[in-house]
């Protein structure tokens, strides 16, 4: 009975770290596209603070976001597979399940933006705040627009996910071989390293996926167990520093080798916030703030930047850090407005997530 309450409660852990882990994600990956430094021509001042403070958060932590996503999963969709029985039809079911939680919002989602960047430029006031233009409405584009997230450029996470899950029946047949699976592991992220790339997907994304799979595979309990507060204090020393050096560096095979690693320190930091957060109900909203953010958190950063001068560093680093605020504001008025008054159509764009 002791045991089973013991699981029982690291289950319950488990559960609600996926929760706040995808929801900080999510805000991450925000930061990432609130990068003004382009806007105020600092993209490459190495001399300026704006640059290092907005470098360090949105490449050096938000970097990070997505391989973590990549990891989570890649472990999830494995995490209950049975290897001693029927592994195809399993994985199978969990394909089917995934063409509802994963293909379809990617489809509309996709939609959507063409639909926006196709049209709403065209007011002359919207494009002179977003400084851009319309996109052309054509076969090709939109053909572009729907399946290859041309105009919502975020998704391309999802769109290297959907090809990764149509190969989860031959990574289950690797995963059955410990050995092997190392073996294949291994490959990857030399391949990684080395800065090679595949046609279709980004190789480290199929490194993050694999890596997820096999630890969901043969390291669960590991994996899932929270480390005493000390062992936090040397992982979160530990991703500071390849924060740091990721931030500091140039692309080179140290900062590469850095990368593929930094997903399991940023798990286990990840057990300081799971303990002091309190779930509430947008907290389980991560996929609708990814998907929905871009066009927010763009319209924001150029109306905060016609605010900020280019010669006041202070105010651009308060825009950078800001805006991801304000725009989270603006997505959980949308989230609460979806929720009450069109609740099918919210379900259907977040893959029947609640």
């Amino acid at each position: 009975m002791e045991n089973k309450n013991i699981k029982i409660k690291q289950e319950a852990y488990f559960e609600k770290k996926v929760i706040v882990s995808s929801f900080l994600l999510s805000i991450l990956v925000i930061y990432i596209h609130a990068n003004c430094l382009k806007e105020y021509g600092l993209q490459d001042n190495t001399m300026s603070t704006a640059y290092w403070t907005v470098n360090f958060i949105a490449n050096g932590i938000g970097g990070i976001a997505v391989p973590m996503f990549f990891v989570l999963s890649g472990y999830l969709y494995f995490r209950n597979i049975n290897f001693s029985y029927d592994i195809k039809g399993q994985i199978q079911k969990k394909q089917i399940s995934r063409i509802k939680s994963i293909v379809i919002p990617y489809l509309l989602w996709n939609t959507f933006g063409m639909i926006f960047y196709m049209s709403i430029p065209r007011i002359p006031f919207v494009a002179y705040m977003m400084n851009g233009s319309y996109a052309e409405i054509s076969l090709k584009n939109i053909i572009k627009g729907i399946f290859l997230h041309e105009y919502y450029f975020p998704l391309w996470y999802l769109k290297e996910l959907i090809i990764l899950i149509s190969l989860t029946q031959i990574i289950g047949q690797i995963l059955k071989n410990k050995k092997v699976s190392i073996i294949i592991l291994s490959i990857l992220a030399i391949l990684g390293i080395l800065n090679i790339n595949l046609v279709i997907l980004k190789l480290t994304s199929v490194y993050f996926f694999f890596l997820g799979s096999f630890l969901g595979t043969y390291i669960q309990r590991d994996f899932e167990v929270k480390k005493n507060n000390k062992s936090i204090i040397y992982y979160l020393i530990a991703f500071i520093m390849i924060v740091s050096v990721r931030t500091l560096s140039y692309d080179n095979i140290l900062v590469r080798s850095l990368y593929l690693i930094s997903p399991l320190f940023l798990w286990r930091m990840l057990d300081v916030f799971t303990e002091k957060f309190n779930i509430k109900p947008f907290m389980k909203q991560s996929f609708f703030v990814y998907c929905s953010h871009i066009i927010i958190i763009t319209t924001v950063t150029k109306i905060l930047g016609k605010i900020v001068k280019s010669n006041n560093e202070i105010g651009i680093i308060v825009n950078f850090l800001l805006s991801p605020i304000i725009s989270l504001m603006v997505i959980y008025l949308i989230y609460k407005f979806l929720i009450k008054y069109l609740n099918k159509f919210y379900c259907i764009i977040c893959g029947n997530r609640r």
